[in-house]
């Protein structure tokens, strides 16, 4: 397991990062009492799930919304089930999400 510390950078620029690098990993995303998963494959995100039982688009659109926390990468053996499809404009389609107001 690595884990690491990266301060002044939010969840969505990292998971940005993930995509534009191609990488294929599953992290582990903690705030507070909060927990969530988050698996990439070849810079497409395919899977999430948030501790409050949430999967797929709305476990990351409610993670993308943590304010602080820290993550690890985890080493699993076997890919998570595909929970998201993700036509290499999720994250964009998301952040437009959250800065439309409220009706």
């Amino acid at each position: 397991m690595n884990r690491s510390v990266i301060t002044g950078i939010s969840l969505f620029d990292l998971f940005q990062l993930m995509l534009m690098g191609k990488n294929t990993r599953t992290l582990e995303i903690r705030s507070g009492d909060l927990l969530g998963v988050v698996q990439f494959k070849g810079g497409r995100i395919r899977f999430a799930k948030e501790s409050s039982g949430l999967l797929g688009i709305d476990a990351l659109h409610h993670i993308l919304q943590w304010s602080e926390g820290w993550c690890q990468e985890l080493n699993l053996t076997q890919p998570l089930k595909k929970n998201i499809e993700d036509h290499g404009h999720l994250l964009i389609d998301i952040l437009r999400d959250l800065e439309e107001p409220s009706s």
